[in-house]
């Protein structure tokens, strides 16, 4: 075989190639960088996609963000409105007004079951708020009652002594620094305080509608002597200055006034604190507890004290419904809830001094329940009752007048232990009782909340409820 020129040219010009094992050992040492630049690139592209995404993630945490200052403005709001209730409720159809402590309880709209919408005008606000700084009145003092019967009753006011009622505003403690000064100090954290629950309770669920932790039938006795204030207060931590208490772990459906007509029943009051804190706590209401104490030695007025109790309680709070409670009355039975009812309720449907039967159906006294729309459609209770007895029946009378029903727990959950007791000077039976019920529905439109008038003697918030003493303007024994 011949071969070609140009063949011969190409084999002539061609070098052997020669392998050094350097050559190699280059090759296999680039082999990493190359691994290391590849997750370099990888590294550099997934910090790359974080920053993106947290690019995108902005608005949204912008959002959530703006939602959270939008809640917590409602909030404050919500404790605003509350401590400026008196100077605002003109807006919302009500008035409470006191001149020289001198308080009249008037509803500018007419006296039916619509309800509030809750909106402030802009034009009260500031007044509002002027207002409410001046009248904030708090005690840290812990409340003990007394057990000798030498010493004065820490909630009772001796009418025949002016000094003492000079006292009651600023009484001088064992530091030499005045409850009004205490006052002064303690109310800028209370404020504070009541800001931070209602924004932490906004952000909880809701509590369940049958409480988890209710125990049924209660173990009430009055075979030992009470709970001192300090023992229930111990037992009762999560319990807020003025009797106040609200679930730490769900948000309430129900805000209850506790509303206790009261004169000269202290032992009574530490019986009803020591069992009636645990069994509210159970049944998770957003409730506080008043003690409405008549002042002086007259003719006693339960009916127009609950009116009292209405009056000042709404200053505090947006309560929903309205708890009126003899202070000598112990419930049996926590699975009674005292939650606001659709229609006025008698709770004290079975006491043990009637062998736990009602004694007429009619009856509407002891322990009753209405929402805020409800009362002032009935305009309140009758404040004409002086003595004891009837005015249970006539607001009975002004209940059925108003087209509502009475509904009632089965008597076999809405039971009562009775303190006994003898009845006291001063709340004697009414001998114009009867006469005055007849007449219900004559004087039911201007007897009650648009004819209440009273003086505020004193205003303790004590640890386990909120005292106020008050002047009813009522004729002697």
């Amino acid at each position: 075989m011949k071969v070609g020129a140009v063949e011969k040219s190409i084999i002539l010009n061609m070098q052997p190639v020669v392998i050094h094992p350097s050559g190699l050992e280059k090759v296999r040492t680039s082999e990493p960088s190359c691994i290391a630049s590849l997750l370099g690139n990888l590294l550099k592209k997934r910090v790359l996609a974080i920053i993106i995404i947290f690019c995108l993630q902005l608005p949204i945490l912008y959002y959530l963000y703006t939602s959270q200052v939008t809640n917590y403005s409602k909030n404050v709001g919500v404790v605003g409105i509350s401590n400026i209730r008196v100077a605002v409720t003109a807006v919302r159809g009500e008035a409470n007004d006191c001149t020289n402590n001198i308080c009249a309880f008037s509803n500018s709209t007419n006296l039916s079951s619509s309800k509030s919408d809750g909106v402030l005008r802009t034009s009260t606000l500031s007044k509002a708020t002027d207002f409410a700084n001046t009248t904030v009145k708090t005690s840290s003092t812990m409340h003990v009652l007394s057990s000798k019967p030498n010493e004065t009753s820490s909630i009772k006011v001796n009418s025949s002594s002016s000094e003492n009622a000079k006292a009651s505003n600023t009484t001088e403690n064992k530091n030499g620094n005045t409850e009004t000064e205490k006052r002064k100090e303690v109310a800028p954290d209370r404020k504070a305080e009541a800001v931070q629950a209602v924004s932490k309770n906004a952000e909880l669920p809701l509590c369940p509608l049958e409480p988890p932790n209710l125990q049924g039938h209660l173990d009430v006795s009055f075979a030992s002597e009470p709970h001192t204030m300090e023992q229930t207060k111990e037992s009762n931590p999560l319990v807020k200055i003025g009797g106040a208490y609200l679930p730490p772990y769900c948000t309430s459906r129900w805000k209850v006034a506790i509303i206790i007509p009261f004169r000269d029943r202290d032992t009574h009051l530490q019986y009803f604190l020591q069992y009636m804190h645990p069994t509210l706590q159970r049944q998770e209401l957003d409730y506080r507890i008043y003690i409405i104490n008549q002042y002086g030695p007259g003719k006693f007025n339960r009916a127009k004290l609950m009116n009292v109790g209405y009056a000042e309680s709404i200053k505090d709070d947006t309560f929903q419904c309205f708890t009126f409670h003899d202070v000598d009355l112990i419930l049996e039975n926590d699975k009674a809830i005292y939650s606001c009812p659709e229609r006025p309720r008698h709770l004290s449907v079975g006491v043990d001094k009637f062998k736990y039967v009602l004694p007429y159906t009619a009856i509407f006294g002891g322990v009753t329940e209405l929402t805020k729309e409800q009362f002032t459609k009935v305009n309140g209770y009758s404040n004409s009752f002086w003595g004891w007895g009837g005015e249970d029946d006539d607001m009975y009378n002004r209940v059925k007048l108003k087209g509502m029903n009475i509904m009632r727990y089965p008597g076999g959950i809405s039971r009562y232990r009775m303190i006994s007791h003898q009845r006291e000077k001063g709340n004697e039976v009414n001998p114009q009782r009867f006469d005055l019920i007849r007449k219900t529905g004559s004087t039911m439109a201007t007897d009650g909340l648009s004819s209440l008038k009273y003086k505020v003697i004193a205003r303790e918030d004590y640890p386990l409820y909120t005292n106020i003493t008050v002047d009813l303007f009522g004729p002697a024994r």
